[in-house]
């Protein structure tokens, strides 16, 4: 994914407060991608039940009904993901749901990485230069 550039080429970085802001609705879009994950999965195994069936030939519009429902779903995701895209941060992965952010500290740049891990949200500072002191802090 593409991080946000500001007017001058450089990333926007957001401080711990703005980031802290961001997470919100970062479990708003963690929640919807979950949920939308699981439909798809439902729709596969009823996809699969249906085609193993010994005749199939009643459900031809039910599979139609799924494959349809599933190109939905598959678009809500991909707007759910830019969602993220747009407000200039990235996805590491979708399960657990872990998104970076572009961050700034007095002592510079940084990543702060939440993790929506549904027993409660984290936020931590990850070193964006290798050889620069560790330093982390937990929302």
């Amino acid at each position: 994914m593409e991080t946000t550039m500001k007017h001058d080429g450089k990333t926007e970085r957001k401080n711990l407060a703005e980031a802290k802001a961001l997470i919100p609705i970062l479990r708003s879009i963690a929640n919807e991608v979950r949920e939308r994950r699981l439909r798809l999965a439902r729709y596969a195994a009823m996809m699969r039940l249906m085609r193993q069936s010994p005749s199939s030939e009643g459900f031809v519009s039910s599979l139609e009904d799924l494959e349809s429902a599933i190109r939905a779903e598959n678009r809500g995701l991909e707007s759910a993901l830019s969602e993220i895209d747009k407000l200039g941060l990235s996805v590491q992965s979708t399960g657990p749901f872990v998104v970076h952010i572009p961050g700034r500290t007095p002592g510079g740049d940084v990543i702060f990485s939440w993790e929506d891990n549904q027993a409660g949200a984290l936020l931590r500072e990850e070193e964006e230069v290798a050889d620069r002191s560790n330093s982390n802090e937990t929302v």
